[in-house]
């Protein structure tokens, strides 16, 4: 993948990579020393056998990691397609990934979760609903037998008047709907519908 080329086209950069090329070249910049700096450490470890600077190197540069990374983020799509895309095999998508995850978890942004309290009183029905995304095996995620994979259950719990979101809950995807409801322990009176 060119992202030079790529970054000419901001819509259909900012489409696969869920970033505006400017956004992408001031993340590229903020997050490049922390990974030199990473690699450093890494080569210069007391328990490494080889030299600095020996070993295999790296076939992509830097943004093209980042940009990797960010395809998989936005697309959930199987390694063996990123290493496609990338012309690198799907192990490497992996070794790549396991290096860089770190690096970008600590810049990504917490989720904002407003507070909105509401009366018993307005919540007259209230709508539940449990997803399930796949994911690959790790640890927790569980296997679905409902979706013959290995999955990761969201639930949100919105107000049927609004659609406020009222709670979210998450779980292995092997956990019943209604089971991952109760373990929720959300309290609402019993003249609520839901």
């Amino acid at each position: 993948m060119n992202i030079i080329k790529l970054s000419k086209k901001p819509k259909v950069f900012e489409r696969m990579l869920g970033l505006s090329p400017v956004q992408f070249n001031d993340l590229v910049e903020t997050l490049i020393s922390q990974w030199q700096a990473a690699e450093y450490r890494r080569k210069t470890n007391q328990h490494r056998e080889r030299k600095v600077g020996a070993g295999r190197k790296y076939v992509l540069s830097f943004p093209q990691m980042l940009a990797m990374q960010l395809l998989y983020l936005r697309t959930n799509a199987p390694y063996g397609f990123i290493g496609l895309v990338f012309g690198i095999d799907d192990s490497s998508v992996t070794r790549y990934f396991q290096k860089l995850r770190p690096l970008m978890y600590q810049k990504m942004k917490p989720l904002v979760i407003k507070k909105i309290t509401i009366s018993q009183e307005e919540i007259l029905q209230l709508i539940t609903d449990a997803t399930e995304q796949e994911t690959e095996r790790r640890d927790g995620s569980g296997y679905s037998g409902k979706k013959k994979k290995h999955s990761i259950k969201t639930q949100i719990v919105v107000n049927w008047r609004d659609r406020r979101v009222l709670k979210t809950n998450f779980a292995n995807g092997k956990k019943h709907d209604f089971r991952l409801f109760k373990e929720s322990k959300f309290a609402v009176k019993s003249d609520v519908k839901i």
